[in-house]
């Protein structure tokens, strides 16, 4: 799986025809070529990427690392190490998603959940591939307020990794109920043969991804990396709706 090229600007993916990949360049990252799938599932659905998101990275990412309060939410068999955000972390993240995100989406972001996550080797370091079904909400966004580490040879890539499900496909179709999602985490979440892997997101600071929260995605890579606060993968989560503006 290969990432993205473009800088300084925003995408929205496209599945190839020839292989069924999903992409953010022009060309398909996994056999090169340029057709698209036209109307098909996935195709002008997002994610969409944002770099240079906001001014104030340093900002979040101090806050992040000396000052955040993590604490333990359990969610099913997980458990998440998450921190409220104080007013101020609060606004710098939202100016970049009313700037950028609400023109795109044609309407006003309306945030239902909104926290600092931290994940290391020995914290959430276990494969687990979802959706945001459980929140509530039509969209997520992933504010990265880190740089992955260096990578050597042959080190898998760090990001956001989206799959496509062996039945449901790339996104949780909108008849899935409640009762085959809970199925899905407790015994396909883990399970690296249920999915076909997509493409991967590459972690990169000040980098904000926004996609729907039907798409099945996981941190990449599964083990994360880092033993602390300091040198954790640190991101702010979110969940939005988007209110359609009258004319």
């Amino acid at each position: 799986m290969k990432g993205i090229e473009q800088e300084g600007s925003s995408s929205i993916s496209w599945r190839c025809q020839n292989c069924g990949c999903l992409n953010l360049t022009t060309r398909c990252h996994q056999c090169g070529a340029m057709d698209q799938v036209r109307g098909g599932s996935g195709s002008g659905l997002g994610p969409w990427v944002f770099d240079g998101a906001t001014v104030d990275i340093d900002g979040i990412e101090r806050w992040g690392r000396d000052s955040a309060v993590f604490r333990d939410v359990t969610d099913g068999d997980t458990t998440f190490l998450v921190a409220a955000l104080p007013l101020d972390v609060t606004r710098w993240v939202l100016e970049p998603l009313t700037r950028l995100v609400a023109p795109l989406l044609g309407g006003t972001v309306q945030m239902r959940y909104l926290f600092a996550r931290l994940s290391t080797t020995t914290r959430d370091a276990s494969l687990r591939i979802h959706t945001d079904y459980g929140m509530g909400a039509t969209h997520a966004c992933v504010l990265y307020c880190g740089d992955a580490p260096e990578e050597g040879p042959g080190t898998e890539e760090y990001g956001t990794g989206f799959f496509r499900h062996h039945t449901h496909g790339a996104y949780a179709p909108d008849t899935l109920s409640a009762a085959e999602h809970d199925r899905l985490l407790r015994e396909e979440a883990g399970c690296a043969s249920a999915w076909t892997p997509l493409w991967v997101c590459p972690m990169q600071r000040n980098r904000l991804l926004v996609y729907p929260a039907s798409a099945f995605h996981a941190r990449v890579p599964a083990a994360g990396w880092g033993t602390t606060q300091q040198d954790g993968r640190l991101v702010v989560a979110g969940f939005f709706d988007v209110s359609s503006v009258s004319p």
